[in-house]
């Protein structure tokens, strides 16, 4: 059976990847605008 602190732990990083990618995705596009 699955820790449920492990699980949340997981849902933590997913979120935080999914925030770093929004993040890579606005740089990309302030980068296209500046040229």
């Amino acid at each position: 059976m699955e820790d449920p602190n492990n699980a949340k732990k997981n849902k933590k990083n997913e979120n935080k990847r999914e925030i770093v990618r929004e993040s890579e995705r606005r740089r990309q596009r302030e980068r296209l605008v500046v040229i």
